[in-house]
């Protein structure tokens, strides 16, 4: 199995969609479009040369089409926490050894409450506020 990355240059030529085989297919074609179009905004996309769903794409926070604010995120949570008085700690890992020592699956972002591990989802001021108050 050989991961390729998908860019630009060979985006005509590559199968992005696992649910359609046909490249003529509108969805298809809009999809490439989409992410032609991203690129210039960092978008990288990777896949597997196998079928079935094994990609990952991403684009830096500051270009992402999500509603999230990247700058501060974290001391947005914290801020939320404070207010609840619920301790609040993070951790960021330094060193490759920290995050494959990790107590999760996901080493980009967890939470936990008490030392139970919720959730990797990064998760907007809403979303954490509902967690907080099913925990309490």
């Amino acid at each position: 199995m050989n991961i390729i990355s998908v860019t630009k240059d060979n985006i005509e030529r590559e199968h992005i969609c696992c649910a359609i085989s046909n490249n003529k297919d509108c969805q298809v074609a809009a999809k490439k479009a989409w992410l032609s179009e991203r690129f210039a905004d960092g978008l990288v996309f990777k896949k597997c040369d196998v079928r079935g769903k094994c990609f990952i794409e991403y684009v830096p926070a500051e270009n992402a089409w999500l509603p999230i604010k990247a700058d501060g995120y974290m001391p947005i949570i914290e801020e939320i926490a404070k207010v609840k008085a619920i301790p609040f700690r993070t951790i960021q890992f330094k060193a490759k050894e920290e995050a494959q020592n990790a107590p999760a699956t996901s080493n980009s972002y967890c939470l936990f409450y008490n030392g139970e591990f919720l959730t990797n989802e990064i998760l907007s001021d809403k979303k954490f506020e509902k967690i907080l108050t099913e925990k309490r």
